[in-house]
C-alpha cells in the first residue's frame, strides 16, 4: 500500500472530501442570488456588496479574537460602511468616502503595529483587507459594461477554484508549502491555471471582448495571485491557531473566503481609456439588447463592446485571502 509523506495513503488523499456534497448544494443556492444581483445592479448589487462586507469585517473580528466593546465598536463601523453601500444604490463609490474608509484602515494597520498595539494593526488591516474588494466590485459594475465585466472575473474566479481543487485532489502530488498550507499542491496550482485560462477566453467570446489570448492568459496570471492569496490567509489563521476564517457559508471556510478571496485575488477591471467616438452611451439602459437579450443580442453586443474591450487596459488588484 502506498503512503505518503504525511501518512495518509494515496487511495484516501483521492477520496472525496466529507464537506464536498455540502459545498455543492451551499454553492447551488448562493451562486443564482450572486449573479440575479449582478444582472439587476443598482440597489441589489449593493446590498449584496454591503452584506458581504459586513460578514467578512465579522468574520475577521472572530478570527483575530475581538470580543466586547471592540467587538461592538467593529461591528457598528462595518454597519455605516455597509449603509453607506446601500444608500449608494449602485453608483459608483465616492472616492473621498473609499479613500477614507481604506486609508484609516491602513493608518491604523500601520500605527498599530509600530506601537505594538498588534490588536489596532489587525483591526486595521482587515478593514483594508474586507472592503478593498468590496469598492473595487461596486466601481467595476458602476462602470461602462460593468455587467459583463463582472460577469467575467466571477466565472474566472469559479474556473481557478474548481480547476485547482479538483485537479489538486486528482492528481496529488508535490506539496507547495506545506508547512503553511499543506493541502495545496503543484498540480492544483496548474489546474487553476487551466481551466481559469479556458473559462476566460469562452467568456471572452460569449462577450466578444478583445484580446481573447491576451485575457485568457491574464486570468492564468491571475490564478497565481490567487494561490499566493490563499497561502497567506492560511499563513494568517496558522498565526491565530484557526482552522476556518468562518462559519456563515457550510462546507467553506467562511464568507472571507468565498468571497474575499474570490474577488480580491483576482479582481481585474478595463481602464476607460478610449476615444469618445468609441463610447455608447452612458445611461444603464443604453443597449437593451446587451442588458437582456445576452444570446440574441450578440451582434448589439459586438457592436458596443468589441471596441471598448479591445482597448482595455486590465488592472489587478492583488488583496491577500
Amino acid at each position: 500500500m502506498s503512503v505518503a509523506e504525511d501518512g495518509t495513503t494515496l487511495a484516501e488523499q483521492h477520496q472525496p472530501p466529507p464537506h464536498l456534497a455540502t459545498r455543492v448544494v451551499s454553492a447551488l443556492i448562493l451562486i443564482p442570488v450572486a449573479l440575479a444581483a449582478v444582472w439587476m445592479g443598482g440597489i441589489w448589487f449593493a446590498a449584496l456588496l454591503g452584506l458581504g462586507g459586513f460578514l467578512m469585517s465579522m468574520e475577521w473580528a472572530s478570527l483575530i479574537g475581538l470580543k466586547g466593546l471592540r467587538l461592538s465598536l467593529l461591528a457598528v463601523l462595518s454597519a455605516l460602511i455597509a449603509a453607506g453601500f446601500v444608500a449608494s444604490a449602485g453608483a459608483a463609490p465616492d472616492p473621498r468616502w473609499t479613500s477614507a474608509v481604506l486609508g484609516l484602515g491602513g493608518l491604523a494597520a500601520l500605527l498599530g503595529f509600530l506601537v505594538r498595539n498588534r490588536r489596532l494593526g489587525w483591526v486595521g488591516l482587515g478593514i483594508v483587507y474586507c472592503w478593498t474588494p468590496v469598492y473595487a466590485l461596486s466601481w467595476l459594475r458602476a462602470s461602462e459594461h460593468g455587467l459583463w465585466w463582472v460577469a467575467w472575473v466571477l466565472l474566472v474566479v469559479w474556473g481557478t477554484d474548481i480547476g485547482a481543487y479538483f485537479v489538486g485532489r486528482a492528481v496529488g502530488g508535490a506539496k507547495l508549502v506545506p508547512h503553511i498550507s499543506p493541502n495545496k499542491t503543484w498540480s492544483g496550482l496548474v489546474g487553476g491555471m487551466v481551466l481559469a485560462a479556458i473559462v476566460a477566453a469562452v467568456a471572452a467570446e460569449w462577450f466578444t471582448m478583445e484580446p481573447v489570448l491576451l485575457l485568457s492568459l491574464a486570468a492564468a496570471g491571475l490564478a497565481i495571485v490567487a494561490q499566493a492569496g490563499d497561502i497567506v490567509e492560511s499563513a494568517i489563521k496558522r498565526h491565530f491557531g484557526k482552522k476556518d476564517s468562518g462559519w456563515i457559508i457550510p462546507g467553506h471556510g467562511g464568507y472571507s473566503i468565498a468571497s474575499t478571496d474570490s474577488f480580491s485575488s483576482r479582481l481585474w477591471w478595463p481602464a476607460s481609456s478610449r476615444s469618445e467616438a468609441e463610447k455608447i452611451a452612458q445611461s444603464e439602459g443604453s443597449c437593451v439588447a446587451c442588458e437582456v437579450l445576452p444570446y440574441w443580442g450578440q451582434q448589439a453586443r459586438s457592436a458596443a463592446i468589441r471596441s471598448t474591450s479591445s482597448s482595455a487596459i486590465p488592472g489587478a488588484i492583488a488583496c491577500v485571502r
